[in-house]
Protein backbone atom coordinates (compact mmCIF):
# COMPACT_ATOMS: atom_id res chain seq x y z
CA UNK A 1 0.00 0.00 0.00
CA UNK A 2 1.07 3.34 -0.74
CA UNK A 3 0.86 6.65 0.97
CA UNK A 4 -1.49 9.59 -0.19
CA UNK A 5 -2.59 12.95 0.65
CA UNK A 6 -5.92 14.17 -0.87
CA UNK A 7 -7.18 18.15 0.09
CA UNK A 8 -10.74 18.83 -1.15
CA UNK A 9 -13.12 21.96 -0.67
CA UNK A 10 -16.69 21.78 0.09
CA UNK A 11 -19.24 23.89 -0.42
CA UNK A 12 -18.66 26.22 2.73
CA UNK A 13 -23.16 26.80 3.03
CA UNK A 14 -23.09 23.24 4.05
CA UNK A 15 -24.60 22.84 7.84
CA UNK A 16 -22.32 21.29 10.51
CA UNK A 17 -23.93 17.92 10.14
CA UNK A 18 -23.64 17.81 6.35
CA UNK A 19 -19.83 18.68 6.17
CA UNK A 20 -19.19 15.85 8.97
CA UNK A 21 -21.35 13.75 6.77
CA UNK A 22 -19.20 14.52 3.38
CA UNK A 23 -16.26 13.38 5.25
CA UNK A 24 -17.00 10.35 6.69
CA UNK A 25 -18.47 9.50 3.57
CA UNK A 26 -14.58 9.86 2.49
CA UNK A 27 -13.33 8.38 4.69
CA UNK A 28 -15.27 5.47 4.19
CA UNK A 29 -14.59 4.86 0.67
CA UNK A 30 -11.46 5.11 1.96
CA UNK A 31 -11.78 1.88 4.12
CA UNK A 32 -14.25 0.03 1.95
CA UNK A 33 -11.56 0.38 -0.82
CA UNK A 34 -8.81 -1.65 1.85
CA UNK A 35 -7.27 1.64 2.79
CA UNK A 36 -6.39 2.81 6.10
CA UNK A 37 -7.11 6.73 7.27
CA UNK A 38 -3.99 8.01 8.64
CA UNK A 39 -4.95 11.88 9.92
CA UNK A 40 -8.22 14.04 9.07
CA UNK A 41 -7.58 17.85 9.25
CA UNK A 42 -10.09 20.48 9.21
CA UNK A 43 -8.49 23.21 7.62
CA UNK A 44 -11.93 25.25 8.02
CA UNK A 45 -13.49 27.93 5.42
CA UNK A 46 -10.96 30.21 3.63
CA UNK A 47 -12.40 32.62 1.27
CA UNK A 48 -11.58 32.26 -2.58
CA UNK A 49 -9.43 34.34 -4.71
CA UNK A 50 -11.90 34.44 -7.59
CA UNK A 51 -15.48 33.12 -8.25
CA UNK A 52 -15.74 28.93 -7.78
CA UNK A 53 -18.63 27.35 -9.31
CA UNK A 54 -20.48 30.87 -8.38
CA UNK A 55 -19.19 30.45 -4.37
CA UNK A 56 -16.53 33.17 -2.89
CA UNK A 57 -15.54 30.89 0.09
CA UNK A 58 -15.36 27.03 0.61
CA UNK A 59 -14.29 24.34 3.39
CA UNK A 60 -11.26 22.68 3.37
CA UNK A 61 -10.49 19.51 4.54
CA UNK A 62 -7.03 17.49 4.10
CA UNK A 63 -6.87 13.51 4.99
CA UNK A 64 -3.63 11.52 4.90
CA UNK A 65 -4.39 8.18 4.10
CA UNK A 66 -2.30 4.55 3.18
CA UNK A 67 -4.16 2.49 0.58
CA UNK A 68 -4.35 0.50 -2.70
CA UNK A 69 -3.04 2.10 -6.41
CA UNK A 70 -6.56 1.70 -7.68
CA UNK A 71 -8.29 3.89 -4.47
CA UNK A 72 -7.24 7.58 -5.66
CA UNK A 73 -9.15 6.59 -8.79
CA UNK A 74 -12.49 6.19 -6.92
CA UNK A 75 -12.14 8.75 -4.33
CA UNK A 76 -11.95 10.83 -7.91
CA UNK A 77 -15.15 9.31 -9.17
CA UNK A 78 -16.94 10.57 -6.10
CA UNK A 79 -15.73 13.93 -6.24
CA UNK A 80 -16.54 14.68 -9.70
CA UNK A 81 -20.35 12.88 -8.57
CA UNK A 82 -21.05 14.79 -5.56
CA UNK A 83 -21.85 18.67 -6.23
CA UNK A 84 -21.17 19.85 -2.89
CA UNK A 85 -17.20 18.55 -3.88
CA UNK A 86 -16.07 22.31 -5.29
CA UNK A 87 -12.27 21.33 -6.11
CA UNK A 88 -10.24 18.58 -5.60
CA UNK A 89 -6.74 16.90 -5.28
CA UNK A 90 -5.40 13.69 -4.60
CA UNK A 91 -1.48 13.25 -4.68
CA UNK A 92 1.07 10.26 -3.52
CA UNK A 93 3.08 11.20 -0.28
CA UNK A 94 6.51 10.81 -0.38
CA UNK A 95 8.14 10.61 3.70
CA UNK A 96 10.33 13.47 4.85
CA UNK A 97 13.73 12.43 4.68
CA UNK A 98 15.21 13.52 8.01
CA UNK A 99 18.48 15.10 7.98
CA UNK A 100 21.54 13.99 10.53
CA UNK A 101 21.70 15.08 13.32
CA UNK A 102 25.10 16.81 12.99
CA UNK A 103 24.16 18.96 9.91
CA UNK A 104 21.18 20.31 12.10
CA UNK A 105 23.62 21.59 14.58
CA UNK A 106 26.37 22.73 12.35
CA UNK A 107 25.97 26.21 12.05
CA UNK A 108 25.37 28.55 8.87
CA UNK A 109 28.97 30.00 8.65
CA UNK A 110 30.75 26.94 9.20
CA UNK A 111 29.53 25.83 5.62
CA UNK A 112 32.66 25.74 2.61
CA UNK A 113 29.95 25.34 0.05
CA UNK A 114 29.63 28.96 -0.67
CA UNK A 115 33.31 29.74 -0.80
CA UNK A 116 34.89 29.49 -4.54
CA UNK A 117 37.68 26.95 -5.00
CA UNK A 118 39.93 27.93 -8.35
CA UNK A 119 42.33 25.05 -9.01
CA UNK A 120 45.89 26.02 -10.43
CA UNK A 121 46.92 25.05 -13.88
CA UNK A 122 49.27 21.56 -13.82
CA UNK A 123 53.27 22.77 -14.15
CA UNK A 124 52.18 26.24 -13.36
CA UNK A 125 54.39 27.62 -10.29
CA UNK A 126 52.69 29.68 -7.88
CA UNK A 127 55.00 32.20 -7.20
CA UNK A 128 54.02 36.22 -8.38
CA UNK A 129 55.14 37.66 -11.70
CA UNK A 130 58.47 39.80 -11.84
CA UNK A 131 57.95 43.20 -11.59
CA UNK A 132 59.57 44.99 -14.11
CA UNK A 133 62.86 47.00 -13.47
CA UNK A 134 61.48 50.34 -15.32
CA UNK A 135 57.93 51.72 -15.11
CA UNK A 136 56.82 51.31 -18.19
CA UNK A 137 55.23 54.69 -20.31
CA UNK A 138 51.64 53.96 -22.09
CA UNK A 139 53.47 53.76 -25.06
CA UNK A 140 55.16 50.52 -24.17
CA UNK A 141 52.12 48.87 -22.53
Amino acid sequence: MREYETTFVLDAGLEEEALTGEIQRVEEIITAGGGEVTKVERWGIKRFAYLLKKRRQGYYVHIRFSAPQKLPRELESFYKLNEQVLRYLTVLSQPLKERPAAAAEAPARDKVEDQAVIPEKVGEASTPPPEPSQPQTDDER
